[in-house]
């Protein structure tokens, strides 16, 4: 059971910051995000805070968040944006993890939270169904893009 144990750690060590996460006196996102809500709180006793879900994984945003969102995102979508997301809750705004061909609306990126489940664009960074020219950095080769994955942002790096 031990090993067991220390191989589900090492996983969710790794999936919220990197080996030595909770091992070291590095303070990591989530814990940042913690402190502060307790430090507005205690300067502010009484106060009602907000919290949209975003960036906790142990806590779910309410229902009311989630609908405020998805409704921004069809505001966004409306108004004529063409990539258009609400925000950073896996499984919970439909379509609005996804991405869309702002010509055919061919679902090139499917995806929840940072897991992709199916990827279309081509190694040009087009639609493959209209060929509209996507912005963005794409792999030249599609086969590429792990699909189904850890689902962690990969870091972008300029040269």
């Amino acid at each position: 059971m031990k090993t067991n144990d220390t191989y589900i750690q090492s996983l969710f060590a790794e999936r919220l910051g990197g080996r030595m996460f909770g091992k070291d006196t590095k303070i990591y996102k989530f814990e940042k995000i913690k402190r502060a809500k307790r430090a507005a709180l205690a300067a502010n006793p009484g106060a009602e805070l907000i919290d949209l879900g975003v960036g906790e994984p142990d806590e779910m945003a309410f229902p009311g968040v989630v609908q405020a969102l998805q409704r921004a995102a069809e505001i966004g979508k409306e108004a004529g944006l063409h990539y258009v997301y609400a925000g950073n809750l896996p499984g919970m705004v439909g379509e609005y993890e996804d991405t869309f061909c702002p010509q055919c609306n061919y679902r090139l990126i499917e995806r929840s939270g940072y897991t992709i489940h199916a990827y279309h664009i081509t190694g040009e960074g087009t639609c493959p169904k209209c060929s509209t020219k996507i912005p963005g950095l794409w792999p030249k080769d599609p086969s590429t893009v792990e699909l189904n994955g850890r689902g962690m942002p990969l870091p972008v790096r300029f040269r």
